[in-house]
């Protein structure tokens, strides 16, 4: 059958994990397909068929709300039953080691589920994948292999689709993707993940990128370790630029950024990157190409560590101007890795308290989503959280920008060292970089000489 004489009818999809990804997927889907969420926690399970999102996402409640009211999303657990799909998707963690390769072990377990069940959710033809972040080789050795060694071949496909999901943005970007990429072990494979998202999406999904298996894995880890070097590549450039006077940061990637060959996105300077994407994946394909490859990794080793060291330049900044920390109360305006989500995985706001409180100071720190941040017990056991802005910068030494919130900016540099004892401010994001500062306050920000 054509593609286009199949366009227009629902299909039937089933995602097994309702985490960020898994979630964010399910929402978008179900305004046109028939999408099942397995999810192994079951207070997710019944947040979500309360129309409630587990997660905090930009306009992930209203799109949750009403799959749910239309009947065409539900979640459950993976023993519940699967019914027939068309496509099924894997988007589980893949979190890193401790030597910064990838766990594999929550796919493994379930396509283990998935190919003990092949005739419950197969009845013709299923394209069967992962959505995860992985490394090259995965979707063969998981799935494909699986395939071909259970003589499954007529009945299912295999194919790796990744995601390009920015937290705070992802239901936008999901609905409006750069490009779409399908790697697959065949073009019925590749037809049914692409009928998925031209259903979806409509022309949106015009930019739609088949490939093999292995292609479409490699390209998820090479396009998020760029991004993670242009900005350590920022911040370095960043560094030079504050030791010359006259010399404006911004100005000088306007001008790289009108060179044709140069795209000017991702050269913002500040604190380094965090999150769940970037170190992993970096981490990931260093680790893929050392230990698997024999391939040597000089820019992404360089980036990593341009990266590590953006918490110590915070610290070099303050203690030009409180020579002795310790004591001293200092207040940190941010916790999660980038505005809009609650997200603190390798925060470098983390990083930066903890070095605070290592070296004495009496760290105190606010954050618009405290209340939904899963933070651990060492962290709490070191630093004063609040709720209160106010109780957190009252005759604090010194103030530390760590995420630019919107509340933070609207607040502005008197506002927010009103109270202070010493108002000095060293801004991590550049948020106020570009604003008059108020005399009698210090200012310091990441790519501007002093």
């Amino acid at each position: 059958m054509h593609q286009s004489e199949v366009l227009g009818k629902a299909m039937r999809i089933l995602i097994i994990g309702a985490g960020y990804v898994g979630l964010s997927m399910g929402v978008i889907l179900a305004e046109k397909h028939d999408v099942l969420l397995l999810e192994m926690d079951p207070s997710k399970v019944e947040s979500i068929n309360k129309g409630q999102s587990p997660i905090f996402e930009d306009k992930i409640a209203e799109l949750l709300q009403n799959a749910i009211q239309s009947g065409r999303l539900k979640a459950q657990s993976p023993e519940g039953p699967l019914g027939y799909r068309d496509v099924v998707m894997v988007c589980v963690g893949t979190p890193s080691r401790e030597d910064g390769s990838v766990n594999l072990s929550y796919v493994d377990d379930a396509m283990k589920l998935l190919f003990e069940r092949v005739d419950e959710f197969c009845d013709n033809y299923t394209a069967v994948g992962i959505k995860s972040t992985v490394p090259p080789g995965t979707t063969k050795t998981l799935v494909l292999d699986k395939i071909e060694k259970g003589h499954f071949t007529d009945r299912l496909g295999a194919f790796f689709n990744p995601e390009f999901l920015r937290e705070g943005t992802a239901i936008e970007d999901a609905k409006n993707p750069d490009r779409i990429i399908i790697g697959a072990s065949n073009e019925k494979a590749a037809s049914l993940v692409q009928r998925m998202y031209m259903e979806s999406l409509g022309n949106k999904a015009d930019n739609i990128l088949t490939m093999s298996l292995e292609s479409g894995e490699l390209c998820k880890y090479v396009s998020n370790s760029f991004l993670a070097t242009k900005i350590s590549f920022a911040n370095e450039i960043a560094n030079i630029t504050e030791r010359i006077p006259g010399a404006d940061f911004d100005s000088v990637v306007k001008g790289m950024a009108a060179d044709s060959r140069i795209c000017g996105k991702f050269f913002g300077s500040g604190a380094g990157y965090g999150g769940s994407c970037f170190p992993k994946d970096v981490s990931g394909l260093i680790m893929l190409a050392k230990n698997d490859l024999n391939v040597a990794t000089h820019i992404l080793q360089a980036a990593q560590r341009v990266n590590a060291e953006r918490p110590q330049r915070i610290l070099d900044f303050l203690k030009e101007h409180v020579s002795d920390i310790k004591g001293k109360k200092i207040a940190v305006l941010g916790i999660a890795f980038k505005p809009g989500t609650d997200d603190i995985r390798e925060s470098p706001a983390l990083k930066v308290m903890k070095q605070l409180s290592d070296n004495g100071a009496n760290v105190w720190a606010h954050d618009p989503l405290l209340s939904r941040m899963e933070i651990s017990e060492d962290i709490k056991n070191q630093i004063n959280l609040t709720e209160s802005i106010n109780e957190c910068l009252k005759n604090s030494d010194a103030c530390i920008l760590m995420t630019e919130w919107k509340e933070y900016i609207d607040m502005g540099l008197e506002a927010i060292t009103d109270t202070m004892s010493n108002k000095l401010l060293i801004d991590g994001r550049r948020a106020f970089v570009n604003r008059d500062i108020p005399s009698g306050i210090t200012y310091r920000a990441i790519g501007r000489p002093n």
